[in-house]
């Protein structure tokens, strides 16, 4: 709650002082940091079947701060356990693609937010930010068209303020799993075409007894298996950040206070 108070207090202090310079457009881009690991096709959990929508591939709570693989092997066209946990966790090693990712690179996509309505949107019908890293020929992949097969994972806190809308939507394909305060929330695994999910942050803090004011933390994971697509839209309405955000975002928190969806911050795998 301390670090909550003090995070706004310093975000008005700033926000007095960078209003007279921050465009009054009602829509901010807003950067977010984001994790991303590479895989080529000879692992066994890419490019390995279309499983359709599986609900259950993962457990209820993250362990270690990734999602762990409780399902019965092969489903959602998953080898095992031991394949999975290179997903999100581990070195990556190029010398090992079937067993491991093959490297790993923190990068930013570019979100928008609506300062009146606090809303952050993210959608792209081509996910593919590997592209732009790699290159598409030479990439593991036996379709280059694109750089297929990567997992994506972020992270942040948020406070939870009951008086906001506290929605969050996704569509999109293939896997994709939330977490709030490390329990599963959102879950559209296997591969699957584009498919719809979300949860409303209300519901969420009565059942984990979340209070007003009180910080919870917020674990988006990903992951792209199969060519063709990659489609990754993103509507939040989510509760204010705990840490101050840079200087260029700080106004556009308080000038949107009443739901922008927070200074994203990825973390340490």
């Amino acid at each position: 709650m301390k670090k909550y108070l003090t995070g706004i207090l310093k975000a008005t202090t700033y926000a007095a002082i960078l209003c007279s310079s921050v465009a009054q457009a009602n829509i901010i881009n807003l950067p977010v940091d984001i994790t991303i690991r590479d895989f080529h096709q000879v692992h066994p959990d890419f490019q390995n079947g279309i499983s359709g929508l599986t609900s259950g591939m993962v457990g209820t709570t993250l362990v270690g701060g990734v999602p762990v693989f409780v399902a019965a092997g092969g489903t959602g066209s998953v080898n095992n356990a031991t394949t999975f946990a290179s997903w999100y966790s581990g070195a990556c090693d190029s010398s090992t693609p079937s067993l491991t990712c093959v490297a790993t690179y923190n990068e930013q996509i570019n979100t928008t937010v609506d300062e009146s309505t606090g809303q952050l949107t993210y959608n792209s019908s081509s996910f593919f930010p590997l592209d732009a890293i790699t290159g598409i020929t030479g990439d593991g992949d036996s379709n280059n068209n694109h750089n297929y097969f990567f997992t994506v994972q972020f992270s942040l806190d948020l406070v939870y303020d009951p008086n906001l809308t506290n929605t969050f939507l996704f569509t999109g394909d293939d896997d994709v799993w939330v977490f709030i305060n490390d329990q599963l929330v959102l879950d559209l695994g296997g591969v699957h075409s584009a498919a719809t999910a979300g949860f409303n942050m209300n519901a969420i803090a009565l059942s984990q007894g979340i209070q007003a004011g009180e910080q919870y933390s917020f674990d988006f994971f990903f992951a792209e298996r199969h060519f063709t697509e990659s489609n990754v839209n993103i509507t939040s309405f989510l509760g204010a950040p705990v840490s101050v955000p840079e200087p260029s975002s700080l106004a556009v928190f308080t000038l949107g206070l009443i739901g922008l969806a927070g200074f994203w911050r990825r973390k340490k795998a």
